[in-house]
């Protein structure tokens, strides 16, 4: 009965019958690629460049972010866990 209602469906493929799933799969086993960590920490320029001056929180949002604004008047929304009290 499911494999009559299954081939009725086009859209009832399953994971393991695509080959770009299988690959996909595949490469989250593995947390190596030829003796390498297969992630890099995607820190930017703009985290350096705010770090260490002081600011004020204007709003706090959801999901931990806030707004802050720094002495030079520029505003930014960053992550409430960077904040440090002075």
């Amino acid at each position: 009965m499911a494999e009559e209602v299954a081939a009725t469906r086009p859209h009832s493929v399953s994971a393991g019958s695509r080959p770009a799933a299988r690959a996909a799969a595949a490469r989250l086993a593995r947390p190596f690629v030829n003796g390498k960590f297969r992630y890099v920490w995607g820190n930017n320029a703009k985290r350096a460049e705010l770090k260490g001056r002081a600011c004020e929180v204007l709003a706090r949002g959801a999901l931990g972010s806030v707004l802050v604004r720094f002495e030079n008047g520029q505003r930014e929304v960053v992550s409430r866990r960077a904040l440090r009290r002075r």
